[in-house]
């Protein structure tokens, strides 16, 4: 209808905080809350992935210059492919395994890269590998 306007509500922000508890005063912003929940949860995850990190790591390392591929980490430690790529990438990413860039076939017949422990990843080891692993394979 012309003439008549429509009564104003006010939204909540105009009421401001004289309403709400005393508790919801102190609470954090919700980005924040956020923030801090992201934060909680990206440290239980690296908490409960250390002792993969570490298993992973020292068994690379007692693999030698002979170095491993993930399917061969999955099939030693009993755990499904897909919960060991991650923790080898960080490792990669850290530097604590190094890419030799030679392959070796999988329990299924598809070439696999080979990593090795940094402590066996020098210059003269690496450019060594495929003779190495030849002599192994062979006999």
């Amino acid at each position: 209808m012309p003439g008549i306007t429509p009564p104003v509500t006010p939204y909540i922000a105009d009421v401001g905080t004289q309403f709400l508890p005393e508790t919801a005063k102190q609470q954090p912003a919700l980005i924040e809350a956020g923030q801090a929940a992201r934060q909680a949860s990206k440290d239980a995850l690296r908490a409960k992935r250390k002792p993969l990190l570490l298993e992973i790591a020292a068994w690379s390392k007692s693999r030698g210059q002979y170095g491993g591929t993930r399917d061969e980490f999955s099939a030693f430690s009993g755990r499904p492919m897909q919960s060991v790529c991650s923790p080898i990438l960080h490792l990669l990413q850290d530097g604590e395994l190094v890419d030799t860039k030679v392959r070796r076939q999988t329990r299924w017949g598809r070439e696999a890269t080979v990593f090795v422990h940094r402590d066996y990843a020098a210059e003269d080891v690496i450019a060594r590998l495929p003779e190495v692993m030849e002599a192994l394979t062979n006999g």
